[in-house]
């Protein structure tokens, strides 16, 4: 099949400037892009002791980290429930990342950002909707 394209002079400098990158010839970059979009994904062909292997290689550089205790997140919860009115499960989810020192929490309930902004909590907060297209 044959295609042809109008693109603008920024567009397709933009794509010259990809497929350069890529190492390929603009017709090649192209056709790999829409492979990579209409072709399903090849299935993996790792056992699953190759890939228990490579999860254990990759979690081997991940520092160790303590037990949470119980009574701190419950308390945590209960304060952070107290001062917000945040429902029992949100609120252990960010008593949570509270004591565990957590940088950022990504969630996806706009309920959140008042509950932030009233607690000064030491982690960002990252809601999922406003990446949403």
């Amino acid at each position: 099949m044959t295609v042809t394209l109008n693109l603008q002079p920024e567009v397709e400098a933009g794509l010259l400037a990809q497929a350069q990158i890529s190492g390929m010839t603009v017709e090649e970059y192209l056709l790999s892009l829409v492979e990579g979009v209409v072709l399903p994904a090849a299935p993996t062909t790792s056992s699953p002791e190759q890939r228990a292997a490579a999860f254990e290689a990759w979690s081997a550089d991940h520092p160790v980290t303590p037990p949470l205790s119980d009574y701190a997140v419950s308390r945590e919860a209960a304060r952070i429930r107290a001062l917000t009115g945040l429902r029992t499960a949100d609120a252990l989810v960010m008593a949570t990342a509270v004591v565990s020192r957590a940088i950022v929490v990504v969630g996806n309930d706009e309920r959140w950002k008042s509950a932030v902004d009233k607690l000064g909590t030491p982690f960002a907060l990252c809601l999922l909707s406003d990446f949403a297209r």
